[in-house]
């Protein structure tokens, strides 16, 4: 493939493009997509700036997804087959771990919210009792005191060795949490989540009394603020590493309109 192109979608009718200038275009958007949130934060808009970098990640995934893929089917292929699409939790976590992989949040499984839901569905289990005394008689966990999911999982075989409980497990980290009660609900609903609250600042993540007597986890946002930076700059090498041209031929309405052109043939043929 040939390293330049020639484009009439600029101002600049007719210039050259090297891949470079090209797969340059991707983390550029993304990376003033994290600058305009962290502006946003320093003004006081914490969830305009959270609704802002949740839908960036997204686009940054499916970007991925078109550029790589074999990445797709590779997720794909682990989720068995019956599943016939990768769930958004552990698209948001794989594409972090690949091009955030030196983060320290991401990886994080928040213990004390992993260990109330297992013994609330398994109340007799033996090891999440294990670990439920053991952070009652230290005081209750704080962030400071939660592993890496990889140490969590080598200090109880049980839940490495329980293919359902290191499926469950994944869920628990801080991205995945992140996904599931920050990014979904506000995409959705306009808001994050009661379980995970927006009081955190800056680069503090804390645990919150909730009304109901449950724990909540909030992660600060200039933490998505880092992640969307660093997977910027790592996407750049990605592409660079490949004979790859990002984005190209990349049309986010491409499905939207397969939607509607399947919902035209079924109400034409219904006529008929």
């Amino acid at each position: 493939m040939s390293d330049e192109v020639n484009t009439e979608d600029g101002k600049e009718e007719g210039r050259v493009f090297s891949r470079f200038d090209y797969n340059a275009r991707v983390p550029s958007f993304m990376s003033d997509r994290a600058w305009t949130a962290r502006k946003l934060i320093e003004d006081g808009r914490k969830l305009d700036a959270l609704l802002l970098l949740a839908v960036s990640v997204d686009g940054f995934v499916s970007i991925w997804f078109h550029d790589d893929p074999d990445a797709a089917a590779e997720l794909l292929q682990r989720c068995g087959p019956k599943v016939k699409e990768v769930p958004g939790t552990l698209r948001f976590t794989e594409f972090l771990r690949r091009f955030a992989p030196t983060d320290r949040f991401r990886d994080r499984i928040a213990v004390p919210l992993f260990v109330a839901d297992w013994l609330r569905h398994e109340p007799r289990n033996a090891t999440a009792k294990l670990i439920a005394e053991y952070r009652d008689a230290c005081g209750r966990f704080g962030p400071a005191d939660d592993p890496a999911l990889d140490a969590f999982l080598q200090l109880f075989s049980e839940v490495r060795e329980r293919t359902e409980l290191r499926r469950m497990a994944d869920e628990y980290t801080y991205a995945a949490l992140a996904y599931r009660f920050v990014r979904n609900p506000l995409v959705h609903h306009g808001y994050a989540a009661w379980q995970a609250p927006t009081v955190a600042d800056g680069h503090e993540v804390v645990y919150v009394d909730q009304f109901d007597g449950a724990l909540g986890l909030s992660i600060g946002p200039s933490i998505y603020v880092d992640w969307l930076y660093q997977a910027a700059d790592s996407y750049y090498g990605f592409a660079m590493d490949r004979p790859l041209w990002s984005a190209m031929g990349y049309e986010p309405g491409a499905r939207p309109q397969r939607v509607l052109d399947s919902a035209w043939q079924h109400a034409l043929r219904s006529r008929s």
